[in-house]
């Protein structure tokens, strides 16, 4: 992220995704890399995989206590 951040300059200090024009004579803009599409992988992904894993501990909890009464 030091790079896409500081060096390349593709992500603003707050993470946003803003690319700078192209450069003159040219019409190649550039691309986000690995490491600026992998933090928003795990941006998005990270929420949904917490609710899911809280959801099924929750599940277990409730199955295991109802099936030791019987």
């Amino acid at each position: 992220m030091f790079l896409e951040i500081f060096r390349w300059k593709h992500v603003t200090h707050s993470f946003r995704f803003a690319p700078l024009p192209p450069m003159p004579g040219t019409d190649i803009a550039p691309k986000p890399g690995v490491p600026v599409r992998f933090l928003f992988v795990c941006f998005f992904g990270a929420p949904l995989f917490v609710i899911v894993a809280q959801t099924m501990s929750w599940v277990r909890k409730h199955n295991g206590s109802h099936g030791s009464r019987s």
